[in-house]
C-alpha cells in the first residue's frame, strides 16, 4: 500500500470523522487532527520494528550464521525503539 493509500484509508475510517471541538478554532482543529495522524504513523512504524526485531532476535536464538550481521541489526533497531518508547 502506498503512502497515498495508506493516508486515504486513514482519512476515510478516522480523519474525516473528527469535527472541530466546541469553540475550536480552524488551527487548533487541524493541529489536533495531525497530532493523531502523527502519533497513529508512529505507532504503525514502532508495530513493524517490533515485529522485524521478534525474527532478528529468533533468528539469533536458533543459531543462524550471520557473522555478527544479525546481532548489529538487533542494535541497532534497539537504539531505533529507545527513541520511538511512547
Amino acid at each position: 500500500m502506498s503512502t497515498i493509500e495508506a493516508f486515504d484509508v486513514w482519512w476515510h475510517n478516522e480523519g474525516s470523522g473528527m469535527p472541530p471541538l466546541p469553540g475550536e478554532d480552524a488551527e487548533t482543529h487541524v493541529r489536533r487532527i495531525c497530532e493523531i495522524a502523527w502519533s497513529n504513523g508512529a505507532y504503525k512504524a514502532r508495530e513493524e520494528i517490533l515485529k522485524l526485531k521478534s525474527e532478528v532476535n529468533c533468528r539469533v536464538e536458533h543459531g543462524a550464521e550471520s557473522n555478527g550481521h544479525l546481532e548489529y541489526v538487533q542494535e541497532r533497531l534497539d537504539a531505533i525503539l529507545m527513541c520511538t518508547k511512547p
